[in-house]
């Protein structure tokens, strides 16, 4: 790990008002940007109002006030806030690579569009892990303590992703959600490599009625009501990881865990690890062709 000049302006990462997930992979690039120049980090803005979750009603209101640690005062605060608007000597959102940027204030702010979310992260994964949890704050940590592990776990998202009945719907389409299906098939797929009928958690920011056949099946429950960052801890440690097609959230579990990863078929997405993780990250059809493989060979 690169030793950080603090003699040096620090990289600023400016959390936008998007979902915990794109902060967090935009938060990753300010993080390797600095690495990569021996620059320290700096963040504000990770609890910053999202109207949008209470609007559509959705189950989840993504509140991040008190998940992460502070490391920039009020005072500091604004008055890189005003150099922001001014918009003088700041380079937002600069390629990740070393660069002479002794005259800029380097700022970063704009989260991925995706579908490569993880462009220039792969071969920092270590380095962003050991950032992030440093970044958490106590209460996270205690509050992870207290969880029990989770076997397989189901990321089902819902909410702002367009649902069956929209005329803008398409299995498969981009930011269209995932059908019940998908994750029955993999959870029974689970099982049937495992020989046993491991127990599902279902996390999703949709409600019970949209899931209850799942929810029926034998072994399979909601996740109680915690922090987004809880259950993105919690599905990162899994042994079993089911995402959601176009979900950063989905992706960026993966990302920061080595859970056995199904994807769905049509999702279209860029490798979400790095490619030295043993883990399997592919689709259903993939990971059943896998197991029955590994049977014949036993």
């Amino acid at each position: 790990m690169r030793i950080a000049n603090s003699d040096r302006p620090p990289v600023i990462f400016r959390a936008p008002r998007v979902g915990l997930a794109n902060m967090l992979i935009a938060w990753s690039r300010a993080v390797v940007f600095a690495e990569l120049n021996g620059i320290p980090w700096r963040s504000y803005g990770w609890s910053a109002f999202r109207p949008g979750p209470w609007l559509r009603r959705e189950a989840r209101k993504r509140l991040y006030h008190g998940l992460f640690r502070p490391n920039l005062s009020l005072f500091q605060m604004a008055v890189t806030e005003l150099k922001i608007r001014r918009a003088r000597s700041v380079l937002f959102d600069p390629e990740l690579a070393k660069m002479d940027i002794s005259e800029h204030l380097v700022v970063f702010r704009r989260f991925p569009r995706g579908p490569d979310f993880f462009a220039g992260l792969h071969e920092h994964t270590e380095l962003l892990k050991w950032h992030f949890d440093k970044l958490l704050t106590p209460a996270i940590h205690q509050a992870m303590a207290g969880e029990s592990p989770v076997s397989i776990a189901c990321h089902i998202r819902r909410g702002d992703f367009i649902a069956p009945g929209d005329p803008r719907y398409t299995v498969g389409g981009k930011y269209c959600q995932t059908p019940n299906e998908f994750y029955r098939d993999s959870i029974l797929a689970i099982r049937s490599q495992a020989g046993e009928i491991l127990p599902a958690t279902v996390f999703s920011n949709g409600h019970s009625s949209e899931l209850e056949e799942l929810l029926q099946m034998d072994g399979v429950t909601l996740a109680q009501p915690r922090s987004d960052l809880v259950d993105l801890l919690r599905m990162s440690r899994a042994d079993y990881l089911v995402t959601s097609a176009w979900s950063s959230f989905s992706y960026l579990a993966g990302f920061l865990g080595n859970a056995t990863m199904i994807r769905p078929p049509y999702a279209e997405s860029c490798p979400i690890r790095s490619s030295s993780t043993t883990a399997f990250e592919g689709t259903l059809s993939e990971f059943i062709e896998q197991s029955v493989k590994e049977r014949a060979a036993a």
